[in-house]
């Protein structure tokens, strides 16, 4: 429970939350500037947060399947939760998303595009050992959230720089 509230402070600096029992009845409490709410009250992306982070907590031995955990969250959220989930125990995360800010470039993350084919789904990616260390290295440096999202696109165009990306709506 202390891991779980200390990754949640991480993520909501603001927030503070507890898990109060009264008969039968288990109520979380969220409390922001000492105004106390509960659940009923807060952001889906809140709820959504706790849920993922008792899972990845609790469970973190095991794999966990995560369908755009990226709904409901705010970006500065999202970079948050991408450096928890890559620290995360010694389990598996597999996630899907369309969340350039959820894609880590690092050696331990295998990075999947599932593409459809003559009427079936493939699973595209890169053979292990693809890119050595410095590769990774150079990678993440050179790959802002921008370039990340070409993972997601159908078609891409390429532009020399923000003069021509600026004409392009009028093209």
């Amino acid at each position: 429970f202390t891991q779980i509230k200390s990754r949640f402070h991480q993520l909501y600096p603001d927030l503070e939350f507890d898990v109060i029992r009264e008969g039968e009845k288990i109520n979380i409490l969220i409390q922001k500037s000492h105004i106390e709410s509960t659940t009923l009250y807060v952001g889906a992306g809140v709820i959504q947060v706790l849920l993922l982070l008792t899972h990845s907590t609790s469970y973190s031995k095991q794999v966990l399947f995560m369908d755009c955990p990226e709904s409901h969250l705010h970006p500065h959220v999202l970079r948050r939760m991408a450096s928890i989930m890559e620290s995360t125990g010694d389990g598996q995360i597999i996630v899907i998303t369309h969340s350039p800010y959820l894609v880590g470039l690092s050696k331990n993350n295998m990075i999947y595009r599932a593409v459809q084919l003559a009427a079936q789904t493939r699973l595209i990616g890169l053979p292990k050992n693809y890119f050595s260390d410095d590769d990774y290295l150079k990678l993440e440096q050179l790959l802002d959230i921008d370039c990340k999202e070409l993972l997601f696109a159908k078609k891409v165009i390429l532009v020399e720089g923000p003069t021509e990306l600026g004409a392009l709506p009028i093209l």
